[in-house]
């Protein structure tokens, strides 16, 4: 994830981007991703994931029902008014497992409109694998999977604005930036 630059930068991002690449290689393995035949105006209408022995299974199917409707916005909602947050135990949701699967639903999005790059990061994964599950080496061997989370990370950050704080007052030419 994008938590600093250089050397600022954050030390759970070395460890946040090896899990990705490591959920990321084993999906691609398995699946692959391609827009439903159903297609109708949204990007996320008919997601169909597709095994590798070919069987098809939904992701996203369009609601017919608006009232039982249960998406995430109402999930959030609805857990922070009967538990105080969103580190629920009955919605088996929390705060890490809700911003990985962001990060995850972004990175599908991406991939499914971009056949051909899903194909060099499958053949790129089948390659350094090899039918094994993959090590710390064969993860920083993965270049076009790093390409592909960087620019979706890139795309869709998950910190959108940093605030800072002057620890004193501070004069720049004509400009007072002000302690607090």
């Amino acid at each position: 994830m994008p938590f600093g630059v250089g050397t600022r930068i954050c030390i759970g991002q070395n460890m946040a981007m090896t899990e990705l690449k490591v959920v990321l290689s084993l999906i691609l393995s398995k699946f692959s991703f391609s827009v439903s035949p159903a297609y109708r105006h949204s990007a996320v209408f008919g997601v169909v994931i597709e095994s590798e022995h070919g069987v098809n299974l939904q992701v996203v199917k369009q609601k017919t029902d608006a009232a039982d409707e249960k998406n995430l916005l109402k999930m959030i909602l609805e857990g922070a008014k009967a538990f105080g947050g969103v580190d629920s135990p009955s919605l088996g949701l929390t705060q890490d497992k809700f911003i990985v699967d962001n990060c995850k639903k972004h990175w599908y999005y991406n991939i499914l409109g971009l056949v051909a790059w899903q194909t060099r990061v499958r053949e790129e994964v089948k390659e350094v694998c090899k039918n094994g599950s993959p090590d710390a080496n064969m993860l920083r061997s993965m270049k076009v999977l790093t390409m592909v989370i960087q620019e979706t990370l890139r795309l869709y950050p998950s910190i959108v604005y940093v605030l800072r704080n002057a620890l004193q007052d501070v004069q720049y030419k004509d400009i007072l930036v002000p302690k607090e």
